[in-house]
């Protein structure tokens, strides 16, 4: 009956000194670099998002603008005729 318990208990012996050599060998520095690193990237990446959302944005507003100066041009030949003599002066 107790044979059981004392090979169990060799057992969670070894088991337990295996896990303690392991946590010696933990570079814990490293593992609190590691930590902070991951932390601010996970602060900084919604700001990233936003930034190249907000740049993607810009871009777009700058190509409807030139289309819709493009299609002012094509409906009203006197004003684009003004304004390329505009860009001359």
């Amino acid at each position: 009956m107790i044979r059981p318990l004392v090979e169990d208990a060799v057992e969670l012996q070894d088991l337990g000194q295996a896990v303690y050599n392991e946590i010696d060998r933990i570079s814990w520095q490293q593992s609190v670099d590691e930590a902070v690193s991951l932390y601010v990237a996970t602060l900084r990446m919604p700001t990233n998002l936003f930034e190249r959302l907000s740049e993607r944005l810009e871009e777009v507003e700058r190509k409807l603008s030139k289309s819709q100066i493009a299609k002012r041009r094509q409906s009203d030949p006197v004003s684009a005729w003004r304004t390329i003599s505009s860009s001359f002066r």
